[in-house]
């Protein structure tokens, strides 16, 4: 198995601008979620079922919209030609770095491999050295005092 080198300086000014559209839609994804969940528990509590009925259908497309949403404005601004394999690396970290101090790492992950970022190019699969394999990193990641177990957790205890 061939791997490529990891890159000893960040130079790709598309690779960043790249991971920060694509971290500000799932910003965008995660705040509209949370005032929608907002919402629905006001209507719960008033009552309000067929309101609250809509909003829960609704909220079920939220994910995809954004991802969608996010997978237009790259691809307006970018030509598909112009996303290498070493833009794609570089993509990724500095996508890890963004996400660094991020409130929800391991679900803005999810928002950017494979939904965002392939969806965007003429890829039509991706390798690992692409994606999130693993979402543990220790950059990353929750707190360990306040952090839940996760399949992660879990496996390295009974491991």
């Amino acid at each position: 198995m061939i791997h490529a080198a990891f890159p000893k300086l960040l130079s790709s000014q598309i690779a960043f601008d790249i991971a920060r559209t694509i971290r500000e839609g799932f910003d965008k994804h995660y705040r509209l979620f949370r005032q929608a969940a907002q919402a629905a528990k006001r209507h719960f509590e008033q009552g309000d079922w067929a309101v609250a009925q809509v909003a829960a259908r609704e909220r079920i497309d939220f994910y995809d919209k954004r991802v969608q949403e996010c997978v237009q404005m790259l691809e307006d601004e970018y030509d598909p030609s112009e996303l290498t394999d070493e833009v794609w690396r570089e993509l990724k970290l500095h996508y890890i770095g963004m996400l660094t101090n991020h409130k929800q790492p391991e679900l803005a992950e999810t928002f950017s491999t494979p939904s965002a970022a392939i969806s965007c190019t003429a890829r039509t699969s991706t390798t690992n050295s692409f994606s999130y394999v693993r979402s543990c990193r220790p950059s990353t990641s929750t707190p360990k005092k306040s952090r839940q177990p996760t399949a992660c957790t879990t496996r390295a205890r009974t491991a």
